[in-house]
């Protein structure tokens, strides 16, 4: 039996980790902390089966253990702006800590978005960063709960997520449920994709960003975890029974470990590939992207905040995948809702080699994909992998064209941006820039080819 309580309040800091940094009351949205317990099950290969990279994953049962964690839920205040699309999200711990919060636009469009502490890092840390987990960031607040590790932890995702329409959405009725999971977390949703979905059946939809294509081994007992404490995992794809709508959203970075992986688009399955950028989303996005990081007591983590200098190589990528995961986003709920799918899209392109490698034009900007006009109009090489150093592709690299190359693509700044603004078009005739965001990206484009083309 699920235990729910709450709303939680008090605690050292007064306010919940992680709770949007952006005015709630000024979209009409509430955030409201609730604490689960219960008996969570862990699984284990079914007897006979293999985890094969089909993603048919057959697991059972193998042991139970308590558990006591949190959901932050951030919803509408009114319930005729709520549209009853929740998406769960499977918080990111890769850092030692707890990483994510809810878009702002999400909110604005009516849904509702509920965080769930399913991993044992998040709740305790690992070596180096227990004092940025729950239970060390606010004792007084987290010092109950307790987390008996991550082979749990699919079960702990589906008890938040069938907690959420009894008592955590201030009598709000959600109509679909969408598991969401980026970068770490998309391993542990492919996973649950695979193995716990076909025999739970909780989730509407899949939502998976910055994926990999890896799934995490359900069953650890015997296995040592490697660098930061991330445990092995394995190529898969997604199951094609899977049989409610998916959808990854992925940069260059990701495409060259999903590609062994890479399925076809079908009826519920839909690949978005943006060439030219990179797992962090850039560091022209860098204050969108990496607001969630920093804390309402100055603290600042991650790839953005004081530590960065150590992190970043000297030209990290700087385009900004934004426009298309907001174009992304869109087709995304309007398919899940009754509409149809997102439009199909180019994928990046690859050669025959071993292992296979990304095509590359003369100047070393990857082929096909999704094109942004940033990339497709370039003025500069944007790669979002680096000589295959994983730390290093996920902030990627930039480098600007020489004088000489400028000249040699564009004559002026005119013909520059007739080029530019032919792209914008069609990013927008093919589905993955909103008609919306084009008059601001357009202004933005003349004022950077000012800079660019000085006259």
């Amino acid at each position: 039996m699920t235990e729910v309580s709450g709303p939680v309040t008090g605690g050292a800091h007064g306010w919940p980790f992680s709770l949007p940094m952006f005015d709630l009351d000024a979209i009409g949205c509430v955030a409201e902390e609730y604490f689960l317990e219960g008996t969570a099950t862990a699984y284990r290969a079914a007897r006979g089966a293999e985890l094969g990279i089909d993603g048919a994953w057959d697991v059972e049962p193998s042991r139970n253990a308590p558990f006591r964690t949190r959901m932050l839920v951030v919803r509408p205040r009114d319930a005729a702006r709520f549209n009853g699309v929740v998406h769960v999200s499977w918080q990111n711990v890769t850092a030692g800590f707890e990483i994510g919060a809810p878009d702002e636009d999400l909110l604005t469009d009516g849904c509702a978005w509920v965080s769930v502490s399913a991993q044992r890092v998040g709740v305790e840390g690992m070596t180096g960063t227990e004092r940025f987990a729950l239970r060390g960031w606010d004792a007084e607040r987290y010092g109950s709960l307790q987390h008996p590790g991550d082979d749990f932890s699919f079960d702990v995702y589906t008890q938040a997520a069938r907690a959420i329409a009894a008592s955590t959405l201030g009598g709000l009725e959600p109509r679909i449920l969408v598991a969401t999971g980026g970068s770490q977390s998309a391993m542990r949703l492919r996973t649950y994709a695979n193995a716990v979905q076909p025999v739970e059946r909780v989730f509407d939809a899949f939502w998976f960003s910055v994926d990999f294509g890896r799934g995490s081994v359900p069953d650890t007992t015997d296995l040592t975890a490697g660098a930061m404490g991330i445990l092995p995992a394995v190529s898969v794809r997604i199951r094609g029974d899977l049989g409610v709508p998916a959808f990854v959203f992925n940069t260059e970075t990701e495409a060259p470990s999903l590609f062994p992986v890479r399925q076809p688009d079908t009826d519920l399955l839909r690949l978005w590939e943006v060439a030219g950028t990179c797992h962090t989303g850039g560091i022209a996005s860098q204050g969108e992207l990496m607001a969630p990081l920093v804390s309402r007591d100055g603290i600042e983590f991650g790839l953005g905040g004081t530590n960065a200098g150590a992190l970043m190589p000297e030209d990290p990528n700087v385009l900004s995948f934004m426009p298309a995961r907001r174009a992304a986003t869109h087709h995304f709920h309007r398919w899940i809702t009754g509409g149809p799918p997102p439009p199909v899209q180019d994928r990046i392109e690859f050669d025959d080699a071993d292992p296979p490698t990304i095509r590359r034009d003369r100047f070393g900007n990857a082929l096909g994909g999704i094109r942004l006009p940033d990339f497709d109009v370039p003025t500069g090489v944007h790669t979002g992998t680096r000589d295959g150093d994983i730390l290093a592709s996920l902030i990627g690299s930039s480098r600007p064209f020489t004088a000489e190359q400028l000249s040699e693509l564009y004559p002026d700044r005119e013909s520059y941006l007739a080029r530019w603004h032919a792209a914008l078009d069609r990013g927008v005739e093919a589905g993955f820039i909103l008609d919306d965001d084009a008059p601001a990206m357009k202004a933005l484009a003349d004022e950077s080819a000012a800079l660019v083309f000085p006259k």
